[in-house]
Order: C-alpha cells, then structure tokens, then sequence
C-alpha cells in the first residue's frame, strides 16, 4: 500500500467490522469515522497478503490482542490460507509420521538375531526420516492456520523381523496413498507449496518402501 492509500485510510474491505478493530485483506478506500483511530498495524505475509489493522470505533481504543485488531491470520499463519479438509489431512499426515517414527525406532532398539542386527541401523536412520516428515508437516500445517496433532495413529512394533517388515510395508503404501490424496487436493486450492512439500516426502516414502519390500524379497531367496 502506498502512503497516499494509507493517508486516505485505505483498508481491506474483507469481513469489515466498523465497530471493533478489524484485520482485512483486499484493499479498497473508504471514509473512517473521525473520532478514534489507532495508529495502523500492518503485517506483510508471504504470497503478497497484507493485514491491515484499523480502529474505527468511537469506543475506547482496545490492545491489539485476540480481542482487538490482531487475527487468527496474524497469530497462527491465517486461517484462510487452507480448507479444513487439507488441514485434516495435514494432521493425519503428521499422526501417521510420529507413528512409523516411534514403530521404527523401537524395531531399531528390540533387534534379535544376526538378520536383524544387520539392518538395525538402517530402522534408526528412516524413523529419524519420519521424524523430520512430521516437523515439516507441522510446520506448514501451523501456518495454514491449524494446530499440529500430538496424537500419533496406532502403533504396532511387531514381533520378529520379518512381521515387523510386513507391517511397516502396509505403513509406507498407506503413507504414499494418503500423500497423493494431499497433493491432489492441495492443487485442486492452488496451494502449491504444500504440494511440492509432499512431492519431497512421498519420494523419500517411496525409498522407506522399496527398503521394506527389497528386504521382504531377499528373504525369499
């Protein structure tokens, strides 16, 4: 917004609410009431978003607090920014990470007999990986404006190696349908960052899958 938008008290006409303070988007001109009017708060967001604070009440001035003029969007990313069925997804996501995270470091940790041992570390290595998967979805997920879960999808250990490689074989393809379905979603809302975040992760998931099943199969032999 230029200075001359701002001296005219150019605000976002979005969810405009004349009698509290207000954070809008799209900007417009308009006349304030000339009785109160605190000084503007503005917030450049990322993608080219401003949030524009303004009171216009004739009320005493209120903080700039979850009750005056700051947003959801300036608090927690911006509710806006994403549906509430690609947030869910999100969070299935990051239970299903913090899932084959814990599964796979405790198949690390309860190894038994020389197969086992021999690809213990390798257990380590992609539950770190997972590990990683959840801190990125969560990261995105609390700027989207949603709270990351701290609940992980059942988690099933298994007994000896080669259950414990069935089971994580059915993790990983229930892992690269579920992000599939994000990307399809996150380009259907145009969110192309979300998406090239799942292109990365499917693409590791698909290694994680590929160890599991090569395993799988050198067992045969």
């Amino acid at each position: 917004m230029s200075d001359r938008d701002r001296d005219l008290g150019a605000v976002p006409k979005t969810n405009m609410n004349p009698g509290h303070g207000c954070v809008l988007d799209e900007m417009m001109l308009v006349d304030l009431i000339p009785i109160t009017r605190l000084p503007l708060k503005i917030q450049n967001k990322p993608k080219g978003l401003w949030h524009v604070g303004v009171f216009v009440s004739s009320a005493a001035p209120r903080p700039w607090s979850s009750g005056g003029c700051l947003s959801k969007a300036s608090k927690k990313g911006g509710d806006s920014l994403a549906s509430a069925k690609l947030k869910d997804l999100l969070n299935q996501a990051i239970a299903r990470e913090i899932q084959v995270s814990v599964q796979y470091m405790w198949q690390h940790v309860q190894w038994a007999g020389v197969d086992h041992f021999a690809v213990s570390d390798k257990f380590k290595d992609i539950a770190v990986e997972e590990m990683k998967h959840a801190e990125a979805i969560g990261e995105r997920l609390w700027y989207l404006g949603g709270v990351p879960t701290t609940k992980p999808a059942p988690i099933t250990v298994g007994g000896g190696l080669w259950e414990m490689v069935d089971l994580d074989i059915k993790a990983e393809v229930e892992a690269m349908d579920l992000y599939k379905k994000i990307e399809k979603v996150a380009e259907e809302e145009g969110d192309v960052t979300t998406r090239f975040i799942f292109e990365g992760i499917l693409e590791q998931e698909e290694d994680h899958h590929d160890f599991f099943t090569s395993l799988k199969e050198g067992k045969k032999k």
